[in-house]
């Protein structure tokens, strides 16, 4: 029996996506550019996408879903569609931090890829980043440094990758074999390819209370809490 197909969700960076399918096969796939259009496209954009790969959403086996850290609006977005479509239709949700899945998209992208040591760095404003740093097969992944926020002199203390996924210039990792561009992006198509992959994904047991990881806090949050003097109650923060 041909295993039921996924729908995922990426909100994470200015362009979104959603996908339909499973580990190895894409079903269907469609990306809204500019995270100002995430709200209005994110839900049509979905419908568009299962129609597309002929599937209803009783005939999927679960939602995956980017969880951080990223934008705080997009993530939220994406989070709240995700959340409205698993409460429709009874269906689980599983998410997967978006530097994993810029990771594997960079991995994935390399010609006869093999176990390598992936470091995925993205802008986190402020003159931080988010990085984290896996080592990737084709059947695995280990987490060797949790999605963080760093100072860029800090990744000079990490372990050495093998591969650097990003569009920043990094200090000190000029020589490295590094991915950029389309390949760089979190995608909705490569959250499919972590499924079923040992580490790469987690359950949501509680919609009601689960919120993305988002890495920071959003402006309008800092400014509110500086100017109060005290944290907004379930204020985000940095990944745990």
């Amino acid at each position: 029996m041909t295993p039921l197909p996924w729908l995922a969700i990426d909100t994470s960076a200015d362009q979104a996506s959603v996908a339909v399918g499973s580990a190895g096969v894409l079903l269907a796939q469609e990306i809204v550019r500019g995270v100002r259009r995430h709200a209005v496209e994110l839900i049509p954009a979905t419908e568009r996408v299962l129609q597309a790969a002929q599937v209803s959403l009783g005939r999927i086996h679960g939602i995956l879903v980017t969880d951080g850290p990223g934008s705080f609006t997009g993530l939220r977005i994406g989070a709240t569609v995700a959340k409205g479509l698993a409460y429709t239709g009874g269906i689980p949700v599983r998410a997967a931090s978006a530097l994993l899945v810029m990771a594997r998209g960079g991995w994935r992208s390399q010609p006869k890829a093999s176990a390598r040591r992936v470091l995925a760095v993205s802008d986190a404003l402020r003159g931080e980043w988010y990085a984290a740093l896996y080592d990737i097969a084709e059947t695995g992944i280990s987490v060797l440094q949790r999605p963080t926020v760093v100072r860029p002199e800090m990744l000079a203390d990490w372990p050495a990758p093998d591969l650097l996924v990003s569009e920043l210039d990094i200090p000190g990792k000029s020589g490295l074999e590094r991915v950029t561009g389309e390949a760089a992006q979190p995608r909705a198509a490569m959250l499919l390819d972590l499924v079923g992959l040992a580490g790469a994904t987690k359950e949501i047991e509680d919609l009601g209370t689960w919120e993305p990881e988002y890495g920071r806090p959003a402006e309008a949050q800092v400014r509110w809490e500086a100017q109060h003097g005290r944290r907004l109650p379930d204020s985000a923060g940095t990944p745990r």
